[in-house]
């Protein structure tokens, strides 16, 4: 029971941080007071740090010997190749998907395209974000292979904390209209197309972060707090 308790907090003092991660709340570069997410989060130091342990195994977090732990930066290059990892990746798995598609999955990917679709705001946020990334995540789970669906949300997650996802307002048109082309495609079993859409999908979202990132290292407002 007390190990069970252990658990959960360990887990809840994992989830809450994450979010404050991808929230930016905490930004690249940003020293992670202790105390300060002790307060924020109502607990003891001991599941935020198993939970800081877990969030550097995932890349997102940084510690560095007795100066406690970081937000991890990222710079251009490496976010750059994080992007075109993705893009492969969203091939192999959209290959797969299509074998795999039933009228039940595709029933589920089409109502995650609704909520992406149905939600509209005057930019690229964080909640437009997430239902681009339920929709990936969704054709991912159609291949059935938990891996690999864990190694996209580990990307995505990377590059929502190292980067500002607003960058990709004026995207926001074409990534809707390339949402619907893929899951027709896809429905229609036409894997050529299928991956025709989505090299020119993640190429473009490529280009508009390496057009605004010139600099060696992501540009980001820093967070005075973590509230």
């Amino acid at each position: 029971m007390v190990k069970s308790r252990e658990f959960a907090k360990d887990l809840e003092a994992y989830e809450n941080t994450k979010e404050l991660l991808l929230n930016r709340r905490l930004v690249p570069g940003q020293r992670i007071i202790y105390r300060d997410l002790e307060e924020r989060l109502g607990m003891s130091k001991t599941p935020i740090l198993s939970a800081l342990v877990r969030l550097e195994q995932e890349n997102l977090v940084v510690s560095r010997h007795n100066r406690g732990y970081y937000v991890k930066e990222w710079n251009s290059r490496d976010i750059g190749q994080i992007f075109e990892l993705r893009a492969k990746l969203h091939e192999i798995l959209v290959h797969h998907a299509i074998k795999n598609a039933t009228k039940e999955n595709l029933a589920v990917l089409k109502r995650a395209l609704d909520e992406y679709l149905a939600y509209q705001s005057g930019v690229y946020d964080l909640k437009k974000f997430r239902l681009d990334i339920r929709f990936h995540i969704q054709i991912a789970k159609m291949v059935g292979n938990d891996y690999l669906t864990s190694v996209l949300d580990q990307q995505y997650s990377i590059m929502c904390c190292a980067v500002d996802v607003s960058i990709m307002t004026p995207l926001m048109k074409q990534f809707e209209q390339d949402h619907r082309l893929l899951y027709r495609a896809i429905e229609r079993r036409d894997a050529r197309e299928a991956k025709r859409i989505l090299r020119s999908h993640d190429h473009a979202g490529a280009r508009v972060f390496t057009k605004t990132n010139r600099s060696p290292r992501i540009l980001c407002t820093k967070a005075n707090s973590y509230r």
